[in-house]
């Protein structure tokens, strides 16, 4: 079931931004794909030759494999919702035999007016990938120096995940002092192939003798205490679900 009753659905699309350090070492990882299936995912590097905090469509590289338009494999944009919001494509054939990206529908027609490889999202931008053969795809770019800064639109579903290029357990990501808790009903979570919230995690600041902890917790965020959860993983380009009602950012550690 999708919460929308602490998180206003009806607000506008989440404008999340990351305050990010750029080094000058570059790095690439693969995305996997199940086939047939839709999975969520975010970007793991910068664009080396885009904005700060974007990458671009581009920098997804399929190699020779068997993704393309006409077995209606995509990405696409993330609405709040969780659905697919922007369709993009690969044509193989494209740019003389180079392969290129363009926009299309939710039917991956092909549109050649709208070529995509150099439109840029924001880095934490949740998308999702649709392969029906299975084939992972690369990202390439900038690795972030610095610890980045997860910003959340208050009271709004923001669909990002682990947008480094390390594994990443909830106990890295550093609440700090602000008012982000369960009794807020704030909140990450883990996506069912469906775009819905699946397992639920919540901050307590007064666990662990006042340290603060993450904890498994049901919708409205009554906490198991009998499931911590500081050691939960998620893994490079791993998608999950941010919610937090008073915009509280969420830092996350630098993956050099």
């Amino acid at each position: 079931m999708k919460k929308v009753a602490f998180c206003a659905a009806a607000a506008a699309m989440c404008g999340s931004l990351l305050a990010v350090e750029s080094a000058n070492v570059v790095g690439y990882n693969k995305a996997p794909t199940d086939a047939g299936e839709v999975i969520y995912r975010v970007a793991t590097f910068e664009s080396v030759s885009g904005t700060d905090s974007t990458f671009k469509v581009g920098d997804i590289s399929v190699g020779e494999e068997d993704f393309a338009y006409w077995n209606f494999d995509y990405i696409a944009t993330v609405d709040e919702y969780g659905s697919q919001e922007q369709y993009y494509t690969w044509d193989p054939d494209a740019n003389a035999g180079k392969g290129g990206w363009f926009e299309c529908d939710d039917l991956c027609t092909v549109d050649y007016d709208a070529p995509a490889d150099s439109v840029e999202l924001p880095l934490n931008k949740g998308i999702i990938i649709c392969s029906q053969n299975g084939v992972d795809l690369t990202f390439a770019g900038a690795v972030m120096a610095g610890d980045t800064e997860l910003y959340g639109v208050a009271g709004e579903v923001t669909y990002t995940g682990n947008f480094t290029p390390a594994q990443l357990t909830l106990g890295d990501i550093v609440v700090g002092a602000e008012d982000f808790a369960y009794w807020n009903f704030d909140y990450i979570a883990t996506i069912d192939s469906y775009g819905g919230q699946e397992q639920y995690y919540t901050w307590d600041p007064d666990a662990n003798a006042g340290e603060g902890g993450w904890f498994e917790c049901d919708d409205l965020c009554t906490v198991d205490y009998d499931a911590p959860a500081n050691d939960v993983e998620f893994d490079p380009n791993m998608g999950f679900i941010f919610c937090t009602q008073n915009g509280v950012s969420l830092n996350i550690p630098s993956p050099l």
